[in-house]
């Protein structure tokens, strides 16, 4: 039974919104397409309210970095898959129509969820993400695998934008991961990977046709595949700046331990061998299916 299933019925009857041609079109061709006013106010300001309970009480999988004082100077706060233990995470996957969005970008048939994953930065120099992909630090393979990135606070130029390389998810390369921060022990794990570095984009920036998505309000959304090369500037407004990305798998999605691969979810979790397709309903809950499910069945 998938997750959709077990959940009310007119819960997972609901659209939010359906993607035009042209967004749909930006993410096949692109990699990535920016959704304006995708969730509801509604949903920003309970998600805020529970990010607070989270850095007060961040959870194992928590990595924080830079000055804890007050000021926050540099200080860069990520904490993940908090959906099997917060409520308010599962309805928003359920509920706030997410799942629809990414699945309309994919163009897939059946939706998965991988997991949530928030992004706190407040001011300093030192909050800024390396240019990366987000595929070489999974566990999967496919096409269809990536992220609806959501920001639960203003971001304009100087509050960490994100930009991407346009139709880098079309390179055919899987790049070495590497450590956002050097001394985050939590991020032991990426030690030892091989495979190409990337490309030193920062420095030739002119050399790619970067897309900078900004600026956001809060329940705008950004939709990217996890083979795109992208990265956040450093933080450097009077506010922190805040975000939930959550994690999606498609149709295509293979189940493909690997080291360095994210230890959240490990073989041993699973139920599905390597090379499988991610068909764990418990692990990797369905979401969204492309036909719309009623009180009857499907129509």
């Amino acid at each position: 039974m998938s997750w959709a299933e077990s959940a009310p019925s007119e819960v997972c009857a609901v659209v939010k919104r359906a993607l035009t041609a042209a967004e749909v079109d930006s993410y096949q061709t692109r990699g990535v397409v920016l959704v304006e006013r995708a969730v509801s106010p509604k949903w920003i300001e309970r998600l805020g309210e529970l990010l607070d309970g989270i850095l007060e009480r961040p959870s194992p999988w928590s990595s924080d970095t830079g000055d804890r004082s007050d000021e926050g100077l540099g200080r860069a706060v990520d904490d993940r898959y908090l959906w099997r233990d917060h409520d308010v995470v599962r309805r928003f996957v359920l509920e706030s129509g997410v799942a629809s969005l990414v699945g309309q970008a994919m163009g897939c048939d059946e939706l998965r969820f991988y997991f949530d994953h928030w992004l706190v930065k407040h001011q300093g120099e030192g909050t800024e993400t390396p240019w990366h992909q987000d595929i070489a630090y999974w566990p999967f393979d496919g096409e269809q695998v990536g992220s609806l990135w959501l920001p639960l606070s203003e971001v304009g130029v100087g509050s960490s934008v994100l930009e991407f390389v346009e139709g880098s998810h079309r390179w055919g390369k899987r790049f070495r991961p590497e450590r956002f921060v050097e001394s985050d022990e939590k991020n032991d794990w990426i030690d030892g990977a091989g495979g190409e570095r990337i490309p030193d984009i920062g420095g030739n920036r002119n050399v790619y046709d970067i897309l900078v998505c900004a600026p956001m309000k809060p329940g705008d959304a950004v939709i990217f595949s996890a083979w795109v090369v992208h990265s956040a500037t450093a933080n450097l407004s009077g506010a922190r700046r805040a975000a939930l990305s959550t994690r999606w798998l498609g149709d295509d999605a293979v189940w493909k331990p690997h080291p360095a691969a994210d230890p959240t979810v490990r073989q041993q979790d699973v139920s599905i061998e390597p090379g499988s397709l991610a068909q764990d309903d418990e692990r990797f809950p369905i979401v969204w299916t492309r036909r719309k499910r009623t009180p009857f069945g499907e129509d």
